[in-house]
């Protein structure tokens, strides 16, 4: 026997595991990408092994269906050759193993015999409707007419005392006329058969059906739907194999509703057994039933249970413990910290008292301030508290500023400003000498203003010539620049800004003149410009936390809130277009707004 290996290696190459070949196929080497291509379609990839094991199922399959056969083998050749014949060598092999002796004897007697019985009643639908005239029982004379009758011819048929004996002949003939038969009267014999049982079937899970329909509409009747379901299994009785899965459509929906039925049932003598008892040795127990309860509302109830429920809620509700836990659901609806204190006092006087409200109640006392302004936040606009909602907000601005202060200090960490070196080498002279000094004094007072914008907005020429604009109206207003009118200059600074989107540049340019001025009264002016711009320019999200830092940093004493405050007067009111009731705001200190919180003040149901 010759072999070919051609293609051996990749016949057997196996399979890698399907979570190997996806970690693979996400490799960023290239190599790595085709030698394992993704494959979106995620299939199960069958290994080499799983392959030989069902080829070598089926073949068992195969070889389990087979009936044995005893083979004789006869060797026609002494050579081992193929194509070669040796007629001698094979007859003395069948003569010498008795297989011609055996042939005689099977071909001498009659290897088929049947009871006249049994003959009768395997062949006698061979005659296709004829009517026998033997009689019943006589089996005989029944086989002796079924063969003459017929158009066959039968005659070496031999009949014993008992039994019908014929040879293979005979018997290929009966066997194929008795299949011819079979073949039109079966398939009728099934046909009825099946619509009988099929009827059957129908019948008696229609009658089911209507059981269980009127247990159902009953709703609460719980003994009648459990007979009702109970009766599928002895009136389907044997024929469930036949019709395996054939159930009343219903059925599922009976035993859905059983199963809740049944929960009220269990309810119902729990509830009986705790209302013989005292509500406040058994609250837990009690609550947790009326808890039950109130889950179920939506499943039918018998009137009984509805007034066992109701009695235990009101028990519930008037003992000591169950007061204090509907005063804790109270506080937790409106989120009320007083009253949240106040209840978790009153609990802690009832000894081992809790419940998942005080629970909650303590764990959200616990939370840090700024944890529980958010859920004050949260709770104001489901309440619709526009005031508190506010109120809140401001509190969580201060309390954000306070931890993350760091995060926006100093003004230079901004990342929307323009690099130092590029603002200064907006000065011609600075090509030649000083351009460190003048990124250094890129965010401090100069007397001469701003070479360029603060913040970079080198592509848009129009935006950075209103930016110059903007310092020499900042430096205008503060006296540092003459001009006859200077609350004309704080209204064109404003208006420059608006028109441009340049809020954080006009800030930016009166924090760039406060910072190191050695001109008090120029800063006093500077304080009183920055107060009409917070209450009419609101700067961008980025750079709002850090005006929030510079004004907790560098505001005059006890003016951190006032100026704050202009902030909240934009945002949550509207603008003060007058400058001079913006400086009288600044300066008399009536900055204080319907805006501004203390830590002592309370807004809505909630503390600052």
């Amino acid at each position: 026997v010759k072999y070919n290996g051609d293609g051996f290696m990749v016949k057997n190459t196996d399979n890698l595991f399907q979570d190997m070949y996806h970690m693979c196929s996400k490799s960023e080497v290239p190599q790595m990408q085709k030698l394992f291509p993704k494959n979106e379609n995620r299939r199960q990839m069958k290994s080499l092994s799983f392959q030989f094991r069902s080829q070598l199922n089926e073949l068992m399959s195969a070889l389990y269906e087979t009936e044995s056969r005893y083979i004789r083998c006869v060797k026609p050749n002494p050579d081992q050759k193929p194509n070669s014949f040796v007629s001698g060598m094979s007859i003395d092999q069948l003569r010498y193993s008795g297989v011609f002796e055996a042939v005689d004897i099977r071909k001498q007697g009659y290897p088929f015999r049947y009871k006249f019985a049994q003959f009768a009643c395997r062949y006698s639908c061979i005659n296709r409707g004829h009517k026998y005239s033997a009689g019943r029982n006589n089996y005989r004379a029944i086989c002796e007419e079924l063969l003459n009758v017929n158009k066959q011819e039968f005659k070496d048929v031999v009949f014993g005392k008992t039994m019908v004996l014929y040879r293979t002949a005979e018997y290929s003939t009966l066997e194929l006329l008795r299949n011819l038969a079979l073949e039109s009267v079966i398939p009728k014999m099934q046909a009825a058969m099946r619509g009988h049982l099929a009827r059957e079937i129908k019948r008696r899970c229609f009658k089911l059906r209507d059981g269980i329909d009127a247990a159902l509409k009953k709703q609460n009747d719980l003994d009648m739907l459990i007979a009702a379901i109970e009766a599928v299994g002895p009136t389907i009785a044997e024929m469930k194999d036949l019709f395996p899965g054939i159930l009343p459509l219903n059925l599922e929906a009976g035993k859905k509703h059983r199963d809740d039925l049944q929960k009220w049932r269990d309810l119902e003598h729990e509830l009986e057994t705790l209302l013989n008892q005292d509500a406040n040795d058994v609250y837990y127990d009690l609550a947790k039933a009326t808890d039950r309860a109130e889950d179920l509302r939506a499943i039918p109830q018998t009137d009984k249970q509805m007034g066992l429920v109701e009695e235990a809620l009101s028990a519930r509700a008037n003992c000591e413990r169950g007061k204090i836990d509907n005063e804790a659901k109270d506080c937790l609806a409106v989120l009320d910290p007083d009253r949240m204190n106040a209840v978790v006092e009153r609990a802690g006087k009832i000894a081992g008292h809790t419940s998942r409200e005080l629970e909650e109640i303590k764990e959200k006392l616990a939370l840090p301030e700024i944890d529980f302004v958010q859920l004050e936040i949260e709770k104001a606009k489901e309440m619709g508290d526009e005031k508190r909602r506010i109120h809140r907000e401001i509190r969580y601005k201060e309390l954000f500023i306070e931890q993350n202060e760091r995060q926006y200090s100093p003004l230079s960490s901004y990342s929307k400003l323009r690099e130092p070196m590029e603002y200064a080498k907006a000065s011609f002279l600075a090509k030649f000498m000083g351009a460190e000094k003048k990124a250094q004094e890129m965010l401090l007072w100069t007397k001469p203003g701003s070479l360029t914008s603060l913040t970079n907005i080198t592509g848009n020429p129009a935006q950075v010539k209103a930016a110059k604009q903007i310092s020499k109206f900042v430096r205008q207003y503060m006296g540092e620049k003459k001009f006859p009118e200077p609350d004309e200059a704080a209204r064109q600074l404003v208006a420059t800004a608006q028109q441009n989107s340049l809020q954080d540049e006009a800030m930016l340019q009166v924090f760039k003149q406060l910072n190191n001025n050695p001109n008090p009264e120029s800063v006093t002016k500077g304080w009183q410009l920055l107060g009409y711009v917070l209450l009419n320019l609101r700067p961008s999200e980025d750079f709002e936390n850090f005006v929030y830092v510079y004004l907790k940093q560098n505001a005059p004493e006890n003016d951190y809130r006032r100026y704050n405050s202009f902030m909240h007067t934009l945002q949550y009111g509207k603008a003060v277009n007058s400058v001079g009731e913006a400086v009288k705001m600044v300066r008399d200190g009536e900055g204080r707004s319907r805006f501004s919180i203390t830590a002592e003040e309370r807004t809505g149901p909630t503390a600052a």
